[in-house]
């Protein structure tokens, strides 16, 4: 107990000769206590090597505050390196600064913008409407997963899937449907081992639907419509969805509405999720709609809802990609269906490009109504010159070679004037090869008169005008240089 007793006192008189220190220290404006008397700052450096004398002699010395404590870790040779994640996900100039700017911030970003937008102008702020339709591309060769679907033009083709934009109809992502998915071993070991009436007659029954090819089993696939449509609109939110009975359904709108989308769309009577009375069974049209929250009616005379014209107005999205595709189209006559897909591929891609290209310059021909077939047109041409360059040898062809020819004389005519613009390079490209071609575009003889119409795609080498047989003579070379000298 006195060994005990003599401790304290020695702790006591440090703790004591430590405060007068403190209160000295304090007079000279060296250390600061905190006002929970926990954290003691110092307006000079941190001494390690006095600390160090200090210790060995014996002296008491006040303990560090956090600052000085950072002071003691050891210091860091060279400067500062990028972390491992910065060496991983640095990839390129746009990956270096997505870095930062994450997707999570993305989307806050666009959601508070759009937020903003509903705020300040109300309707006029409108989102995107989205459709989710079927098309078939026409194909009648032999293909696994073929269909027949009579209400389209061509009755046989490839089935895909599309979403697209109702109002622009940009496709923004496409499916192929190829079939009911294979059942797996286990499944079909399940289905044997279930059949009654022993294993000869499973394994017949079974033998006979391998056999029908894996796009005609007999058991329909269930919630098909629901799976294509979560695949094909994956990535979007804040969007609506305007869709046919195929896919629409009481748990689709459920789950679309935990992505933040909405769903419009017509609904088959037969649903067990219908309501069981219809005031006109023959009549009426069964929609579903998690977008509208009020029966609101049209001023107009026919006093239709309003979910019937929302409905309208979108659903006719897939449609209009059909038609423009139809239009201008890539397709040729194959026998192999890679190749269709491929075309139609390629006519999407296009028509797509042209809709960015006409957002992005709205004043490109204003008031013109063949902007897709100019556009189309400088894009084949913008995509064959690199080749045309790169060839050694003319074709053997005259009309062929005349394009070549013109080709390179656009081209090297831009180079010397210094132009490098893909859209001019190919303007001069198409001028070269129309105007200057004699065997090119047939157009009206400019010299008869305009009642006789007649059609010629011959060019005088002089004035450059188009000329028909019965206004011109046939000369050799030799013959038009020596009648030209003598005149």
């Amino acid at each position: 107990m006195d060994r005990e007793g003599e401790d304290d006192e020695e702790e006591e008189e440090e703790e004591g000769v430590i405060a007068g220190e403190r209160e000295e220290q304090a007079k000279e404006g060296l250390f600061f206590l905190s006002k929970h008397d926990k954290i003691i700052w110092s307006s000079i450096a941190y001494d390690k090597q006095e600390q160090g004398r200090k210790d060995k002699g014996g002296e008491a010395m006040l303990p560090p505050s956090p600052l000085m404590q950072s002071s003691l870790l050891p210091p860091t040779t060279g400067p500062p390196e990028p972390t491992e994640y910065s060496l991983v996900h640095a990839r390129d100039i746009a990956s270096t600064f997505f870095m930062f700017i994450t997707p999570s911030i993305e989307r806050k970003i666009l959601e508070m913008t759009n937020l903003e937008g509903r705020q300040k102008i109300g309707d006029g702020w409108k989102r995107m409407d989205i459709t989710v339709y079927e098309q078939l591309v026409p194909f009648t060769g032999r293909c696994p997963f073929r269909q027949y679907i009579p209400s389209k033009p061509a009755k046989y083709g490839i089935k895909t899937w599309v979403a697209c934009d109702s109002k622009t109809s940009y496709a923004w992502k496409m499916q192929v449907y190829t079939g009911k998915a294979m059942a797996t071993d286990a499944d079909a070991a399940a289905a044997a081992g279930g059949g009654g009436g022993g294993g000869g007659g499973g394994r017949r029954r079974r033998r006979r639907r391998e056999d029908s090819g894996p796009c005609a089993g007999h058991d329909p696939e269930k919630n098909l419509g629901m799976q294509v449509l979560h695949d094909v609109t994956e990535g979007l939110r804040d969007r609506n969805v305007t869709c046919d009975n195929f896919f629409t359904s009481y748990e689709l709108g459920q789950q679309l509405l935990k992505r933040k989308m909405t769903m419009v769309g017509t609904v088959r009577k037969k649903k067990p999720e219908n309501l069981p009375y219809v005031p006109k069974k023959n009549k009426n049209v069964l929609l579903v709609s998690t977008k509208h929250t009020e029966a609101e009616v049209t001023d107009c005379h026919d006093r239709k809802p309003v979910i019937i014209l929302d409905y309208n107005r979108c659903k006719g999205g897939v449609d209009n990609l059909d038609k423009v595709i139809g239009t201008y189209s890539c397709r040729r006559m194959t026998a192999r269906w890679p190749l269709v897909v491929f075309h139609n591929i390629v006519d999407v891609s296009s028509y797509n490009a042209f809709v960015i290209w006409r957002e992005l310059n709205p004043e490109w021909m204003p008031q013109k109504r063949n902007k897709r077939r100019v556009f189309l047109e400088r894009l084949g041409k913008a995509l064959v010159t690199p080749l045309i360059e790169r060839r050694e040898r003319l074709p053997r062809t005259e009309v062929s070679a005349a394009v070549v020819r013109g080709v390179r004389r656009a081209v090297s005519r831009s180079r010397t004037r210094g132009e490098g613009e893909d859209v001019e390079v190919t303007e001069a490209a198409g001028a070269a090869s129309g105007a200057d071609d004699p065997t090119g575009a047939r157009k009206r003889c400019q010299f008869c008169p305009r009642a006789k119409d007649n059609k010629t795609s011959t060019v005088c080498s002089g004035c450059k005008k188009y000329i028909c047989k019965s206004c011109s003579l046939p000369y050799r070379a030799e013959c038009a240089a020596e009648n030209f000298e003598t005149d």
